[in-house]
């Protein structure tokens, strides 16, 4: 299959390396114009040109095969940095330093992206063996029994999202990967009604930062968002305990227009994907409520309520989904893990994210039966965002990544942690997970897509 290579991200990545490598060798001394300067110039052109070239063939094959040319100049110009800075060319350091990182995340994202059009297990030791990735990989003996994976069929992923880290992972994935090759099944367990209106906070976060429109300091909400509807509310008695930003608004009041009319929240939210630019596909988990109640030592409490108005602050007991028995998974979501090569359960709270995605109809069964991955949203005993940690202790649980690949016990292939929990390795695979100990926070979307392409990789690897 063919691809305008000016869509491809890894186009884009492509080109800033240019930038950096025309840079790092006008700045070389004149004895070097017709050797270090015109090899790197020409090794990372190289790499851009080949990207481009393999998106005009006719064959996912083909495209493979100009992808594995692209690593091979980026490798060029791995050798030409290693040997200006042994001949002390630049002074500096941190240029040289900043074009190996990217390198590094180029060849990442090149790697992902040609293990999806078209994979066997063989590539990815091939691909390791060309270019060094910093994560560490364990794989225990295979007792699995699944299909092998030696015929090449096109990679098709599902990512079982929640929250801001689920969505900053989605966002990662879809970075690297066609839109024909990710789907996305969002929680809807938080969805509730506000002033009238329809919330689905986590939809509307995995939506809003697919379509690069999410505030980048809080991960939920709209960029440049104002407030004057909430406060005008707020003045004349109304509740402001869940901001309603003026752009979000918009959304909301749609959004509960058409589920008035009859319409399901599976299409409204094709249509709005659509309208926002986003290609993947984007699932809510299912059509019917399913909301979560959270059993707190003060009762039960909605699941905003306890999040947002409660700040999280009376003690968890369990959880609740009431609906579930009746719910069905929304159309499209069995049929995309039917066709999954690989189902990743992303760093979102596992009892208030993950777990009521996988208590809709039959979504557990046909994720145990897939290859399935999930990457820990504890770090070093505590959560990047959200109460997941303080649930797990209110809960008699010592939170850790442990604890994470505990709760998915029976359901994954592999388990992906960060660097700082590196002395949980064991223990982990003790539970007969394989482990991907790698940096798995997000700052940046570089670094999303750093850490989708190592699982990724970490996925494939395990087919």
């Amino acid at each position: 299959m063919a691809f305008k290579f000016e869509k491809l991200r890894v186009w884009q990545m492509s080109l800033e390396y240019i930038d950096l490598a025309y840079q790092i060798a006008d700045a070389l001394p004149e004895s070097e114009k017709f050797n270090l300067h015109s090899q790197l110039k020409r090794a990372a052109t190289s790499v851009s040109l080949n990207i481009a070239e393999g998106s005009t063939g006719q064959s996912d094959a083909e495209q493979r095969r100009f992808l594995a040319l692209a690593l091979r100049s980026l490798l060029e110009t791995v050798a030409c940095l290693r040997i200006i800075a042994r001949r002390g060319y630049l002074e500096n350091a941190t240029l040289l330093e900043t074009a190996d990182e990217r390198a590094q995340d180029l060849a990442r994202s090149i790697s992902a992206f040609r293990n999806a059009l078209s994979f066997s297990s063989r590539h990815v030791s091939d691909e390791r063996a060309e270019y060094h990735l910093r994560p560490t990989v364990n794989r225990l003996p295979s007792t699995d029994h699944r299909p092998s994976s030696t015929v090449h069929r096109p990679l098709s992923i599902v990512a079982l999202a929640g929250g801001v880290g689920g969505a900053k992972l989605a966002d990662g994935l879809a970075q690297i990967l066609p839109p024909e090759n990710l789907t996305v099944i969002v929680n809807t367990g938080d969805d509730f009604e506000h002033y009238g209106l329809h919330i689905s906070p986590d939809l509307d976060t995995v939506c809003y930062t697919l379509a690069g429109l999410a505030n980048p300091e809080t991960g939920w909400g709209r960029a440049d968002e104002t407030w004057n509807a909430i406060e005008n509310a707020a003045r004349l008695g109304g509740p402001d305990w869940f901001r309603l930003g003026d752009r979000d608004l918009g959304t909301h009041l749609e959004r509960t227009r058409r589920l008035r009319a009859g319409e399901p929240l599976s299409a409204i939210t094709r249509d709005f994907c659509r309208a926002w630019g986003i290609e993947h596909t984007v699932l809510p988990m299912s059509d019917d409520p399913v909301p979560t109640v959270v059993e707190t030592e003060e009762g039960e409490l909605p699941f905003q309520e306890y999040f947002v108005h409660r700040k999280t602050e009376p003690a968890v007991k369990g959880f609740r989904f009431p609906g579930v028995e009746r719910a069905q998974p929304a159309p499209g979501v069995r049929a995309a893990l039917e066709r999954a090569n690989l189902v990743i359960l992303c760093p979102s709270n596992p009892w208030v994210s993950i777990d009521p995605i996988l208590s809709v109809g039959d979504i557990r069964e046909l994720v145990a039966a897939k290859t399935c991955i999930a990457v820990s949203p504890i770090i070093g005993g505590e959560a990047l965002k959200g109460p997941a940690a303080k649930m797990y202790r209110e809960l008699g649980i010592h939170p850790s990544a442990l604890a994470v690949a505990e709760h998915y016990r029976g359901l994954l292939q592999g388990f992906v942690f960060d660097l700082r929990d590196q002395e949980l390795e064991n223990a982990i695979q003790r539970l007969g997970m394989n482990t991907l100990c790698a940096q798995t926070i997000m700052h940046t979307p570089a670094d999303r897509a750093r850490l989708a392409a190592e699982a990724l990789a970490f996925g494939a690897s395990l087919l």
